[in-house]
């Protein structure tokens, strides 16, 4: 006879068994989304580490909030690559995060580790930067890391988990610096729980083991690179933006305006109802759920005051919200009756949601530069394609970088803003708005010449931008822009 399994244990091998094949699907769109164009920033970030005479230079050199130390390390590395794999970093971090935060889950509820599983691997903000050259995929992935090392050491006071609590931290910091986010809620949960449990001697010398080596990294990090910091710009911060932009990236809301006053109060109010869930269990991990998600953020935030307060800057909260709703969800999907179809309600809603704005970045990405200049080199006949734009840095960089892909006896000439002679270039590149649109049949630029759009490409997602390709009306191509090519969602 076969031994019997008892049923506790056969909930957790299934409960296993699922998460295992939620992190496999997990994994595809991740994938998927290396294939899309790389878009500014990732660009930036590539051209930067051109730049440098060598590693040292990430810290020494480049003084600006788009170096993200061991991304911009990792470009200089694999600079001559190809597009994916310079997001293969950010590929690794954000599809572990999934069963790393089902198993953070899934310790106190193997069925929590299931949802933990389903939420963080549908949600499209985590998705998105799984596939973007970036440290937001590798802080959110180092951030749950540090808190799974810092539950270990104060269940086990181990110097080991310690250690690896604060190469965590570190690690975290040099992805992207929203890592205080995390370390700063890990200090206020851990320090009363620490004085509480020994003597004086004995808790300050296991504080100072779990967090001055992370602090003597930033201090050095702050000494070398960000006092010099210089922060980039970016649209001006609207708070009904931000709620709008988190509600269709986080949720697969619309992102409209008009959304973010319901996503704020439904949102403030789940998070309320699951940190007093965890106070009334006498779990203290509410302290630190609470200080990751709200606190700290908006402390940093309200002091500093940012020119630019993105979505992204969220990804590690967005993370600790999912892995902290993920035990509510998944008691009342064993309750049965009218909460086990109001949890799966809410999980099929989520996923479907956030599936919908997956499959349209899948398909347009964060833009088409590529296709943009290869339609471009096609459409001139010569071998040099004379092209300006509307932002000289961001339409340069993009340009620069896809050109290594012309063809044999293609070659862009980009002229800035100062160089273009009387008549201007045969192409123009407009890219005024970040949000997709029709574009103008005609352009003029500030020296009064006239364009005939040629062509639209669109993009889809946390970021990117919207090209219309122009053509000098000099040209007699350019009276083919009727109807025009276009790429867009």
């Amino acid at each position: 006879m076969h031994p019997q399994v008892q049923p506790a244990a056969l909930g957790r091998r299934r409960a296993l068994l699922a998460c295992a094949a939620v992190s496999a699907a997990a994994a595809l769109p991740r994938v998927l989304g290396c294939g899309t164009d790389l878009w500014l920033d990732e660009v930036w970030s590539w051209l930067s580490a051109g730049r440098l005479r060598g590693p040292l230079g990430v810290f020494t050199q480049l003084h600006d909030s788009n170096n993200h130390h061991l991304n911009t390390l990792w470009m200089l590395l694999v600079h001559a690559g190809p597009d994916w794999t310079f997001r293969l970093p950010a590929l690794l971090a954000g599809t572990a995060s999934v069963p790393l935060a089902a198993w953070l889950a899934g310790r106190r509820d193997p069925w929590a580790g299931v949802v933990a599983a389903i939420l963080v691997g549908s949600c499209f903000l985590m998705v998105y930067f799984s596939s973007e050259a970036r440290g937001y995929a590798p802080v959110a992935f180092f951030s749950l890391a540090g808190w799974a090392a810092l539950e270990r050491e104060l269940r086990t006071r181990r110097t080991s988990a310690a250690l690896l609590f604060g190469a965590c931290v570190t690690l975290a910091f040099l992805s992207q610096l929203i890592a205080l986010f995390f370390w700063a809620g890990a200090f206020l949960w851990s320090t009363p729980r620490i004085l509480r449990e020994g003597r004086p001697r004995e808790a300050a010398l296991r504080l100072l083991r779990l967090h001055a080596p992370p602090a003597l990294a930033f201090g050095a990090l702050y000494l070398v690179d960000l006092r010099h910091l210089v922060v980039g710009r970016g649209p001006a911060f609207r708070l009904e933006n931000l709620l709008a932009s988190l509600g269709a990236h986080v949720f697969g809301l619309p992102n409209s305006p008009a959304w973010a006053l319901p996503v704020a109060l439904g949102v403030g109010l789940a998070l309320a109802l699951a940190l007093l869930r965890l106070r009334r269990q006498g779990d203290d991990r509410w302290i630190l759920h609470l200080a990751v998600i709200a606190v700290v953020p908006g402390a940093v935030l309200g002091a500093l005051r940012p020119e630019v307060i993105a979505a992204r800057y969220f990804v590690i909260s967005v993370a600790f919200v999912l892995v902290l709703w993920s035990e509510p969800l998944a008691s009342w999907l064993r309750a049965g009756g009218a909460r086990r179809a109001a949890a799966g309600l809410a999980l099929a809603l989520f996923v479907l949601g956030n599936t919908a704005t997956t499959l349209c970045f899948l398909e347009d990405g964060r833009g088409h530069y590529r296709e943009a200049l290869a339609f471009m080199a096609a459409e001139t006949p010569g071998e040099r394609i004379e092209v300006g734009g509307d932002h000289d840095f961001r339409v340069g960089s993009m340009l620069r970088y896809y050109s290594r892909e012309l063809p044999a006896g293609k070659r862009v000439a980009y002229l800035r803003r100062g160089e273009r002679r009387s008549g201007g270039p045969e192409w123009f590149v407009v890219q005024e708005s970040a949000a997709p649109g029709p574009a103008q049949p005609t352009w003029r630029d500030r020296r009064g010449n006239e364009y005939a759009l040629q062509a639209e490409y669109g993009y889809c997602g946390v970021a990117g931008y919207p090209w219309a390709v122009y053509r000098n009306v000099r040209s007699a191509a350019a009276s083919r822009f009727a109807p025009p090519a276009s790429v867009a969602p």
